[in-house]
């Protein structure tokens, strides 16, 4: 499961608390999309190894990463 950091109980006002959230968050959201586009890369790289039309997908809530051939 994802787990985004949340501000801290009675901390909404606080600046600081708001821009540790955004950091924390900001870095996980970007290392999630560097997953998608290495995955993207992955089935390019296949389809110039193996021919062929080839597919990705990203389950981030399962932790798994998909690569196949799509071809009818």
């Amino acid at each position: 499961m994802i787990k985004f950091a949340r501000i801290q109980k009675g901390k909404e006002a606080d600046k600081l608390e708001l821009l540790r959230v955004a950091t924390l968050n900001g870095g996980l959201l970007a290392a999630m999309r560097k997953v998608d586009f290495q995955a993207k890369e992955l089935a390019e790289s296949m389809a110039l190894a193996h021919g062929g039309e080839w597919r990705a997908q990203v389950d981030h809530q399962r932790m798994t990463v998909l690569v196949w051939k799509a071809d009818d």
